[in-house]
C-alpha cells in the first residue's frame, strides 16, 4: 500500500513539474538519495536521531520522487 501512495505522489510530482515547467533537479540529488538510502553510515546519524522506522518512512518516499522529478515518464518502484 505505500508503495502505491508513493508512485502517486511521485507521478503526481513529474505532473506538476510538467504542467509549471519547473526547473529539473541536479543530477546529485538523486545520487545523494540513493547513497543516503543505501550507506548505513550516512543513515546512522537520522536514525539515532529520530528511530529507525520513523527513518525508512522519511527515507521511502525520497527515490521514486527523484526519479520521477527530472524525467517525463514516471517509472513504478518495485518492492
Amino acid at each position: 500500500m505505500t508503495e502505491l501512495l508513493v508512485d502517486c505522489a511521485a507521478v503526481a510530482a513529474g505532473v506538476v513539474q510538467r504542467v509549471f515547467r519547473l526547473p529539473v533537479l541536479p543530477r546529485v540529488v538523486p545520487a545523494a538519495v540513493a547513497a543516503l538510502e543505501l550507506e548505513r553510515e550516512l543513515r546512522r546519524p537520522l536514525m539515532r536521531r529520530i528511530g529507525p522506522i520513523q527513518t525508512d518512512l522519511l527515507l521511502s518516499p525520497a527515490p521514486p520522487s527523484t526519479d520521477c522529478a527530472p524525467a517525463a515518464a514516471c517509472p513504478p518502484s518495485t518492492p
